[in-house]
């Protein structure tokens, strides 16, 4: 049962408790939202190969699906994908939403491809050696702790500094997407 009062200056409506004219907006609870990759392939550095696929369960059901910031889809499966960290989203029929953190990595290996473009244009007299320039990057960890400050300073061409000394774009973007891929040592 919804009374309703009139007063000068405002509406009030009051409803009684269990009354089954009032409407009553979901709960969501985002733990009830179990989302699940079910397949995933990366691609090459530089390439949009990558594929992802999730699913959704839960009570409500009738899920939609979105990656990072764009619009709803009725299905979990999302193509063309550059290797990156992705944030999947699954929405049910309340609206309730629960999210996933997916990261599609390259093919890009730190031993094949990052160590000898650190050892031949970083690692070298008078650059990033013990006694010259910090980080020493002769050491394997030192490289892994300044990973973040290596892609920024390549990626802005501010390093390798000297004569002569810069990277291929290749070599640029190979060192984007092993950070991307967080970093690995592999």
């Amino acid at each position: 049962m919804i009374l309703k009062y009139f007063t000068p200056f405002f509406l009030l409506v009051i409803s009684a408790c269990g009354s089954d004219d009032a409407p009553t907006a979901p709960v969501c609870d985002p733990t009830g939202i179990n989302i699940t990759l079910i397949a995933s392939s990366s691609g090459s550095c530089g390439t949009r190969e990558g594929t992802l696929e999730v699913e959704a369960t839960g009570e409500s059901g009738n899920f939609q699906y979105r990656i990072d910031v764009l619009n709803f889809q009725p299905i979990g499966i999302f193509n063309n994908l550059t290797p990156a960290k992705y944030i999947i989203t699954a929405k049910d029929s309340n609206e309730c939403t629960n999210t996933l953190e997916v990261i599609l990595e390259s093919d890009i290996s730190f031993n094949e491809k990052i160590k000898p473009i650190i050892d031949s244009s970083c690692a070298t007299a008078g650059c990033h050696v013990a006694g010259a320039q910090a980080p020493n990057l002769t050491i394997e960890s030192n490289i892994f702790s300044a990973a973040p400050r290596i892609k920024s300073q390549v990626e802005t061409g501010a390093m390798p500094f000297g004569e002569n000394l810069t990277l291929a774009e290749e070599e640029i973007q190979n060192i984007i997407c092993w950070f991307n891929d967080g970093a690995p040592n592999n």
